[in-house]
């Protein structure tokens, strides 16, 4: 009789031990499917501060050579390694632009506007890169605020008065180019936008 159970208790023994391995070699296959999925570091998790530094280096070369291409292709992949810092965006939102890639632009440019407001080449990098894309609202808007932070510097003004001349708003042209005259006496674009807008408005009906 005891030896009856020894028999039983083994085979009881052997159906647990088989089902164990089973579910054993089951993971192992499993494990060999999806290996290649486990997930791999980032290649900008390896750089160190001295290849971010040469990447630099090489992106403000690339921009002061005004090749364009090839800054923002560097300036890209600075961004995703130092999303924080506006100039890193404001270069690529440049490159972008002179690479006619207007629409990634104007996501550059407002990125570095989100991260520093006061920055004038960002606003009136903008303002362009909307002009480029035919938003002649959101350009008025932009070159103004460009203004508001620097009404010094001559490109808004200028702009501004070649947007409200293309869509054929006169009164506002005029306006746009005597406000600018009031800072810049002397810019010839300015008079230029002036008298277009004053011979415009003396043929209107």
């Amino acid at each position: 009789m005891k030896k009856v159970v020894m028999r039983i208790g083994h085979a009881s023994f052997s159906r647990h031990t088989d089902g164990l391995w089973a579910v054993l070699v089951g993971m192992a296959l499993l494990l060999s499917m999806f290996g290649g999925c486990t997930p791999r570091p980032s290649p900008t998790s390896t750089l160190t501060v001295s290849d971010v530094n040469a990447l630099i280096t090489q992106a403000d070369r690339a921009y002061q050579a005004q090749d364009w291409a090839q800054a923002a292709e560097l300036y890209d992949r600075l961004v995703r390694i130092q999303p924080a810092v506006a100039e890193r965006w404001l270069r690529s939102a440049w490159s972008l632009r002179a690479t006619r890639r207007y629409e990634d632009a104007r996501q550059a440019f407002a990125r570095a506007d989100a991260l520093d407001p006061n920055a004038y080449w960002s606003a009136y990098g903008e303002g362009l890169t909307y002009w480029n894309l035919k938003r002649y609202d959101d350009a008025l808007a932009a070159f103004q605020r460009a203004i508001r932070i620097d009404p010094t510097r001559p490109g808004p003004h200028e702009w501004r008065g070649r947007v409200y001349l293309h869509l054929k708003h006169y009164d506002a042209a005029l306006d746009a180019a005597l406000y600018g005259l009031h800072y810049l006496p002397e810019d010839q674009d300015l008079h230029n936008i002036l008298q277009e807008a004053q011979r415009r408005l003396r043929w209107q009906p």
